[in-house]
């Protein structure tokens, strides 16, 4: 006996339910990606800069393997970070640019665009996908219907 989805999850166009749910993602969305750009572009400003380098790889559980960086701080302590980054952008021995924070409850960070944008361009671009599905239900249900 097949089974009948539409008998359970019958679609029920509800236009403007849809539109203010799309509306309330949107604010989510973009509220997250400003937060995470406003971070962002802080931790660039305050942080500090050095250059390191890779010195190994370390694996970690399901058989992924990250880099591990090596810096020397201004009080002349070497610290060791993994680097959540794609491998394959970092060759053992590598030279990196690292930012740091006197903070010890922030990790060093590369210096790359993943490491700082990431988060607000994935929150961005679904910002701007439930800001169009708003404005094309506006649209949609707004025009006069045709009779036949």
């Amino acid at each position: 006996m097949p089974i009948s989805f539409t008998k359970y999850f019958a679609w029920s166009p509800k236009p403007k339910t849809h539109r203010l749910i799309a509306l309330v993602v949107f604010s989510l969305s973009a509220s997250l990606a400003l937060g995470f750009a406003i971070n962002s572009a802080y931790e660039i400003q305050t942080g500090k800069r050095v250059v390191g380098q890779v010195i190994r790889y370390q694996t970690v559980v399901g058989g992924r393997q990250f880099p591990v960086a090596s810096f020397v701080n201004d009080q002349g302590e070497s610290i060791e970070f993994n680097i959540h980054i794609s491998p394959a952008l970092f060759e053992l021995g590598a030279k990196v640019n690292v930012i740091y924070f006197d903070d010890p409850n922030r990790a060093p960070k590369i210096d790359h665009v993943f490491s700082f944008w990431a988060f607000p361009a994935f929150f961005l671009m679904f910002a701007s996908i439930s800001l169009f599905t708003a404005w094309f239900l506006t649209l949609k249900y707004l025009r006069p219907h045709r009779r036949k």
